[in-house]
């Protein structure tokens, strides 16, 4: 299944290539803000979805809440989109998508790695809420600040088709996050006892703030506040045809 998608990918980007009309541009991939800010995308998403699958076991399995319990204490994580997303456009706005990115997965990182070192057998609870709060204005920086620098990159003619194409990336992160970590916690730990889960919870959570981390290479890499680089505006269709009527 592996080589059959990887043939399907490399039919589907050569397809695209001669495409007059192409789905997906791979012009795009030549601005280095719409590649470097998808590249953020995509581990920031790997590291969020891979956590989140693990920090919902650990309440669970690791701390005995029941699911609603545990949903009810990772609250604490998740609400915090709602309370820094909104400061993220204001602060982008003032210094820059690249700034705030280097901050936000920063945060992250070092969040996860603080809960994946607080989360041991027979702790409590309010050991992981400042790790939880550190990781989530983390994300909550990066979640709009992302969608700001890739469709900042391109043409407004062509911000939906790099709205999609990031949609596209940073659900593929989220399979990989789930994936990647799961078989770290697989090969190290288990579920046949709770010290067995945790031995397989740190490493995993570990991996996860790694992940975030790893995206600095590409925030770092975004061009400044005042660059206005953006790929050629692809035409529409319709556009298109008209033009070559009238030519």
């Amino acid at each position: 299944m592996l080589v059959a998608g990887g043939v399907l990918v490399a039919a589907f980007i050569a397809w695209e290539r001669r495409a007059d009309h192409p789905m997906l541009p791979t012009a795009f991939f030549r601005n280095r803000g719409f590649s470097m800010s998808n590249g953020v995308g995509f581990l920031q998403q790997m590291s969020i979805i891979g956590s989140l699958f693990m920090i919902s076991q650990l309440l669970q399995i690791g701390m005995g809440y029941r699911p609603f319990e545990a949903g009810l204490r990772i609250l604490v994580w998740n609400a915090m989109p709602v309370l820094v997303a909104p400061a993220a456009g204001l602060l982008a706005a003032r210094f820059g998508n690249r700034a705030v990115l280097l901050v936000g997965l920063v945060l992250q990182g070092c969040g996860l790695a603080w809960l994946a070192a607080a989360a041991t057998e027979g702790g409590g609870y309010g050991r992981l809420v400042a790790p939880l709060v550190v990781a989530g204005v983390g994300i909550s920086l990066c979640f709009p600040v992302i969608a700001n620098a890739v469709t900042g990159s391109v043409a407004v003619a062509d911000v939906g088709i790099a709205s999609g194409v990031n949609k596209a990336v940073m659900e593929l992160g989220t399979v990989f996050g789930v994936s990647v970590v799961s078989a770290v916690f697989a090969g190290l730990g288990g579920y046949t006892s709770t010290s067995d889960f945790y031995s397989g919870f740190r490493p995993a959570m570990y991996v996860a703030a790694g992940v975030a981390l790893a995206g600095l290479l590409f925030a770092a890499n975004l061009p400044g506040a005042t660059s206005s680089e953006a790929v050629p505006q692809f035409a529409p269709v319709v556009g298109a045809q008209k033009g070559v009527a009238g030519n």
